[in-house]
């Protein structure tokens, strides 16, 4: 098969210059998607809101709010500042996630556990320790005055999708 042996190709060629290779279901790479995505959306628009590093995102010492914690409060709703915002938004993806995979009928128990909001919390949060110096690809588009950023890409594509 001509496809398996441009993935062999691609796979000898990565660990030739020392990267790990591993292959990974369809179901792996939707969830791996999706964790992505919630950390883009949470990290790159109240990075660039607020002119600062990742690592500051959680600088303020809050403990982690429950699930219930970040539905309701309108002044926190628009207050992008305020630390329980990073969480609202990561509920909001794991919302629009569980809700896709409901919707398609399409995944495992382990993926709809993968995409709660406490296990995208977990995602996100060590995502923003790993990368706590760097500057979002969006806050360096805003420094460079390049507009628009990608936000309709990350957040519109999660409104887009909560709202079908």
């Amino acid at each position: 098969n001509h496809s398996d042996s441009i993935q062999n190709a691609l796979e000898n060629a990565w660990e030739a210059a020392g990267l790990k290779v591993s292959t990974m279901s369809s179901e792996q790479m939707y969830i791996m998607n999706w964790k992505k995505l919630a950390a883009n959306c949470a990290i790159n628009p109240l990075t660039a809101l607020r002119d600062c590093t990742n690592g500051n995102l959680l600088s303020r010492r809050i403990e982690r709010p429950r699930y219930e914690d970040t539905i309701g409060n309108v002044a926190v709703a628009i207050d992008y500042q305020h630390p329980l915002f990073l969480y609202k938004i990561i509920r909001e993806v794991s919302d629009v996630a569980l809700a896709e995979i409901e919707a398609n009928n399409c995944m495992s128990k382990e993926a709809r556990k993968s995409l709660s909001y406490t296990a995208l919390a977990d995602f996100v949060e060590n995502v923003i320790r790993q990368t706590s110096r760097n500057k979002s690809s969006m806050l360096q588009d805003v420094i460079a005055n390049r507009y628009p950023t990608e936000i309709m890409y990350l957040n519109g594509y999660v409104s887009r999708i909560g709202r079908e």
